[in-house]
This record gives C-alpha cells, sequence and structure tokens, in this order.
C-alpha cells in the first residue's frame, strides 16, 4: 500500500469523523472537530509535498 495510501486512508477516516462530529452539538464537539480538521489539513499538506518529489 505504500505510505501514500496510508495517508488516503487517514484523510478518508479523518473526514468521515469530521461529518459525524458536524451532526452533533456542544462545545466540547467543535473543539474535537477542530483538531481532526487541522489534523486532515496537515494529512492533505504531507500528501501534496510527497507528491511534488515525484
Amino acid at each position: 500500500m505504500g505510505l501514500f495510501g496510508d495517508r488516503a486512508r487517514t484523510a478518508n477516516r479523518l473526514a468521515t469523523r469530521i461529518g459525524q462530529m458536524v451532526r452533533r452539538r456542544g462545545q466540547q464537539v467543535e473543539g474535537e472537530r477542530k483538531d481532526a480538521y487541522k489534523r486532515l489539513l496537515g494529512v492533505a499538506k504531507a500528501s501534496r509535498m510527497q507528491a511534488g518529489k515525484v
């Protein structure tokens, strides 16, 4: 599968998790959603940087 495949799987899981959190309410959920979104952006950036090297 390789590193890119792992990142794609992580991105899919995070996106699914964010979608589930959007349907819930509350301050804690909002903080968790923001953290997950930041992590998703980090995964996307790392994938883009790796693709640029190829």
